[in-house]
């Protein structure tokens, strides 16, 4: 949600209507973590396309001396929820997300 927040998208579907939809995911465990570990989970956005995107995030565990124990990637559409149909990403949108991917890489 975070990551939403900075580019823009939940303001945009709170003032339009306008915001992501989940399309799919995937992940893949590669240990377990056990309570009360402490997690950092990383995200970036990997695909950005005409009206949908791909978001991949890295889940590293402080117990295990922050190695990884999980990858994820998910699959959203932008959805205008007025129309109850896909639409395009704003540019304004698009440019904000490349901005951040440019200062986090």
């Amino acid at each position: 949600m975070h990551y939403f927040e900075l580019c823009g998208i939940v303001e945009m579907l709170e003032k339009e209507g306008i915001g992501p939809i989940l399309a799919g995911l995937k992940a893949d465990y590669s240990a377990p973590v056990e309570f009360p570990d402490k997690v950092t989970v990383r995200t970036t956005v990997s695909r950005l396309g005409n009206s949908s995107f791909d978001m991949d995030y890295t889940v590293t565990s402080e117990s295990k001396g922050d190695k990884e124990v999980a990858k994820a990637r998910i699959f959203c559409v932008i959805y205008d929820y007025n129309e109850g149909k896909p639409t395009q990403i704003p540019e304004a949108i698009k440019k904000r997300v490349l901005e951040i991917e440019t200062l986090t890489n």
